[in-house]
């Protein structure tokens, strides 16, 4: 933050509330938006925004405008958080659910703190502008790839719900 924007302790809080702002928002546009999109569409879209706002956020160098990249964050966030969350629901049966999103939980934990291991053990030789734009490419990635593998999965009118085996014999 100091190097990059310029700004010390009261630059660093100041990004955190505007992302707090942001996330509070963008649960109030996607609680009340959200549903007028599949999650098929809202999680590319998703991915896609966050790359844009981040490519933004790392590349103008700016503290006014990297809060308000933070504050923009909250919707795509909370876009693609729903739309996993909601995804998982509707198409793991009950009986798994409960392991799925251990899993799920497990991943995304061990994903990111990859990310964040990687980012700093390089942080001092390739910089922060470069980690960020390294993000946005990878989030670009994962819209690709989302949109990809929706188009490979049934549609939300026919939901790939795995039932469990039945226990009674046939």
């Amino acid at each position: 933050i100091g190097d990059v924007l310029h700004a010390g302790e009261v630059g660093f809080g100041a990004m955190l509330t505007a992302r707090g702002f942001g996330g509070i928002l963008g649960g109030i546009i996607v609680a009340r938006y959200g549903a007028r999109l599949s999650e098929r569409r809202l999680m590319p879209a998703a991915a896609f925004a966050m790359a844009l706002i981040w490519l933004g956020m790392a590349n103008l160098q700016y503290l006014p405008v990297a809060m308000l990249m933070f504050l923009l964050t909250g919707t795509p966030a909370m876009a693609w958080a729903v739309s996993a969350q909601t995804l998982l629901q509707r198409t793991v049966a009950d009986a798994f659910r409960g392991r799925v999103f251990g899993v799920y939980s497990t991943i995304t934990s061990v994903a990111a703190l990859t990310g964040m291991g990687i980012s700093a053990a390089t942080l001092d030789t390739i910089g922060a502008v470069t980690i960020f734009n390294a993000a946005v490419v990878c989030n670009l990635l994962a819209a690709v790839a989302l949109v990809l593998a929706f188009r490979r999965t049934p549609t939300d009118s026919d939901p790939a719900v795995v039932e469990p085996p039945s226990a009674e014999p046939a």
